[in-house]
């Protein structure tokens, strides 16, 4: 006879696929957590990136009290803005005052209304 049922060898064949794709999934999480979260050294951290293309990014980025918006492509990295009067401080590390990290949305709100404050200044 042979080596065995076929339907048997499929099944557990079948099996052994399934079990390393879950094990790549959650080495990939694993990993992903914790090597591509939040950027940051003593003085810089990275609030936010967002992506605005194939490989082209937004970051907002924190250096001691300053803010600034950084465009980041294939091309380099480029300074967009510098919001002079916005600081970024909230309650605690990492927390807003409703819970939450500030999100881009909200950063960049806060931003356009302090530019076209300055706007106004100068007209």
């Amino acid at each position: 006879m042979g080596s065995g049922n076929p339907i048997i060898s499929l099944i557990g064949a079948l099996m052994w696929i399934v079990v390393i794709l879950v094990l790549a999934y959650w080495c990939s999480r694993y990993l992903g957590k914790r090597y591509g979260g939040s950027v940051s050294g003593t003085y810089l951290k990275i609030i936010d990136r967002v992506q605005v293309g194939a490989d082209r990014y937004l970051l907002l980025v924190k250096l001691e009290e300053h803010t600034y918006l950084i465009g980041v492509s294939p091309a380099g990295v480029q300074l967009l803005s510098e919001p002079a009067d916005f600081v970024w401080e909230p309650e605690e590390e990492g927390q807003s005052q409703n819970g939450a990290a500030p999100g881009f949305q909200e950063l960049l709100k806060a931003y356009g209304s302090l530019r076209e404050k300055k706007k106004g200044e100068k007209h």
